[in-house]
């Protein structure tokens, strides 16, 4: 892989942890979940509009010469997959999910 492979990396990667991020959000709402963020409440679960939201975000760093920001990013993304994940198996795949949505607030 060549310089340019790399430099692109944390781009590539921010854009996959995106996408990861809405389609974990489609199937949690699915699964029952709310979303808590009000500023993606209509269109959390869009892979294609958070897609280009994320290739335009990491566009602008690159033009801006921000791009280690990605680096920061893709941290904080990796948790929230990691999030969506965890409330992904605790609301549809836990075996007492008619419990626990019924009396916990799920």
């Amino acid at each position: 892989m060549g310089s340019w492979g790399l430099n692109m990396m944390p781009a590539v990667t921010f854009v996959a942890l995106n996408i990861a991020d809405a389609y974990l959000t489609k199937i949690s709402l699915a699964a029952g979940a709310i979303e808590i963020n009000p500023l993606m409440t209509g269109i959390g679960s869009s892979l294609l509009f958070k897609g280009l939201i994320a290739v335009a975000l990491a566009c602008a760093l690159y033009f801006f010469g921000k791009e280690k920001l990605l680096w920061l990013l893709n941290f904080a993304f990796f948790g929230i997959v990691l999030w969506n994940s965890a409330a992904y198996l605790l609301i549809d795949l836990w075996p007492l999910n008619s419990f626990i949505g019924t009396h916990a607030g799920f």
